[in-house]
């Protein structure tokens, strides 16, 4: 994968589906949040990917703590 970083962020900065993109540490390089409409849209989605090396993927089946915000140190919420 080395040498393709910037071209995965490229694409998934194109791709509408893909809501979110972090670069993180570990022996994967990036999580993505996607939304798709039907669970066989994945496979596209992937398919689009491939190309620039193996992928993992992980379905959130339930979210105990939803998002919530951060309370800065004035009171605010962020």
């Amino acid at each position: 994968m080395p040498g393709q970083l910037g071209k995965i962020i490229e694409l998934a900065q194109a791709l509408p589906q893909v809501s979110e993109c972090h670069r993180i540490t570990g022996e994967d390089c990036f999580i993505l949040k996607a939304h798709l409409a039907k669970l066989e849209r994945l496979d596209e989605l992937l398919d689009r990917f491939f190309a620039y090396g193996q992928t993992t993927t992980s379905i959130v089946q339930s979210s105990p703590v939803p998002a919530r915000g951060l309370r800065l140190p004035d009171g605010r919420v962020r």
